[in-house]
C-alpha cells in the first residue's frame, strides 16, 4: 500500500483487506507491528484497522498471547431501518403503485451484503414533539442506521437529530440540500428523452406532463424539457405545459391531445405516463405517428403493451445496493455527512418515439 495521506481511508482498506486474508484462511496471527510493517502505515493506523476488526468479530484479542483471526465471522449484525413516517408510507405503498420505493427494498433485501443485516421498516409519527422522535431513534442501538426513501413532514426535524446524534444515514433523495444520497442522473436522463423525441421523429410540438412541475423532485426534469427545446431551436410554449392533478382535469388534457397542438409527449413521472398513454389509447390517438411518447421511470406494463413505451429507466437495483454498502460503512466507521453519488439512467428506447 503506498504512504498513507488519509488515515481513515487507510485503515478501513487495511480493515478490508485483512478481512478477505482471514477468508481466504489466512494469517495465523495479527498484530500492530505486522499490520504497519505489510500496509505502510503508523501503529496508530494499524491499531485502529485492528480495533475494528475485532469490533466487528473478525479478530480475537487473547491476553498476554496476542491477536488471532475468527474464521467464523461472529460480528454483530447491522440493524437497517427504512425509516418512514405514517403519512408518507400511506401515499408511497396503500394510495398509489409503490413500483420505485418498492424496487429499491427489493434491491436492499437482495443484497448480498444482506445476511449481515437485519432489516426492518421504522415508522415515525410527524406529530409526535422532537424529544419523542429524538427517544425513538436513538433506541436503535449502536450498530443501526437509517435508509430515507422520500421527504415527509416533519422530516427537518429528523434531519436534525441525526446530526446532532451522528446517527449513520443514507437517503434516496435530489441532492442539492447537503444530505447523504444515493440518487440518479434524472436532468440528464430527461434531457435525453426529450432529445430523442425531436431527433428521431422530428417533433416539434412536445408537451411536459407531470403532476406539478414546480414539485421538487420535477424541477429538474422539467428544466431538462427546457434544455433540450433550447438545444434544438424550438422555441418555449407554456400551453405545452401541463400538469395533472389526478382525475380531475383529464377533460382539459383530452382537449389539447384532440387539437392537434401536440405531437410529442414526455411524461415526467410513470403515473402520468401511464394516464396520458391509456388515454391516448381510448381517444385512438395513433402513437408515434400522431404523438410520440417518452416516460421517465419503466415499469413492466411499457415494455408489454402495445405500442411499447420509450422510457428512462433509473438503476434502482444499483442504487438500493450503493445506499446499503455506503451505510454500513458509515456503521463501521463513522457518521459523514458528504456522500452525494449520482447513478447513470439509461434511455430504454421502444415504438412509442
Amino acid at each position: 500500500m503506498n504512504k498513507e495521506n488519509n488515515p481513515i481511508s487507510a485503515y478501513k482498506k487495511i480493515y478490508e483487506s485483512v478481512i478477505e486474508d482471514i477468508k481466504n484462511g489466512n494469517p495465523e496471527k495479527i498484530s500492530v507491528n505486522n499490520i504497519a510493517g505489510k500496509y505502510g502505515v503508523s501503529r496508530n493506523t494499524a491499531d485502529k484497522a485492528i480495533n475494528m476488526l475485532e469490533q466487528n468479530g473478525w479478530v480475537r484479542r487473547v491476553k498476554r498471547k496476542g491477536t488471532f483471526p475468527v474464521k467464523k465471522n461472529s460480528a454483530q449484525v447491522y440493524s437497517i431501518n427504512i425509516l418512514y413516517d405514517h403519512s408518507s408510507f400511506q401515499s408511497n405503498f396503500l394510495n398509489s403503485y409503490p413500483f420505485v420505493h418498492a424496487k429499491l427494498i427489493e434491491s436492499i433485501f437482495k443484497s448480498t451484503l444482506m445476511p449481515q443485516c437485519n432489516l426492518q421498516m421504522l415508522f415515525i409519527d410527524s406529530a409526535d414533539c422532537l424529544e419523542r422522535k429524538k427517544e425513538k431513534l436513538l433506541s436503535l442501538g449502536s450498530r443501526s442506521g437509517l435508509i430515507i426513501l422520500d421527504g415527509f413532514p416533519g422530516f427537518e426535524d429528523i434531519i436534525s437529530i441525526i446530526r446532532s446524534e451522528r446517527i449513520p444515514y443514507i437517503t434516496f433523495m435530489p441532492p442539492g440540500s447537503g444530505i447523504n444520497t444515493v440518487f440518479h442522473k434524472d436532468g440528464e436522463g430527461s434531457f435525453n428523452a426529450v432529445n430523442y423525441i425531436i431527433k428521431n421523429s422530428g417533433k416539434r410540438k412536445i408537451m411536459f406532463l407531470s403532476g406539478n412541475r414546480n414539485e421538487s423532485l420535477m424541477k429538474p426534469r422539467y428544466i431538462a424539457y427546457l434544455n433540450a427545446l433550447k438545444a434544438n431551436g424550438i422555441p418555449f410554449r407554456d400551453e405545452l405545459v401541463f400538469d395533472l392533478h389526478g382525475n380531475e382535469n383529464i377533460k382539459e388534457l383530452t382537449a389539447v391531445l384532440k387539437s392537434g397542438e401536440v405531437d410529442g409527449i414526455f411524461a415526467a413521472s410513470f403515473i402520468v405516463g401511464e394516464k396520458v398513454y391509456e388515454l391516448m389509447k381510448i381517444l385512438d390517438i395513433k402513437i408515434p405517428d400522431a404523438i410520440a411518447l417518452a416516460v421517465f421511470h419503466d415499469i413492466p406494463a411499457f415494455s408489454s403493451s402495445t405500442p411499447s413505451v420509450t422510457a428512462v429507466r433509473t438503476p434502482l437495483e444499483l442504487i438500493g445496493t450503493t445506499m446499503l454498502k455506503n451505510l454500513m460503512e458509515m456503521i463501521d466507521f463513522g457518521f459523514r455527512e458528504n456522500i452525494k453519488i449520482l447513478l447513470d439512467n439509461e434511455l430504454l428506447i421502444r415504438k412509442s418515439t
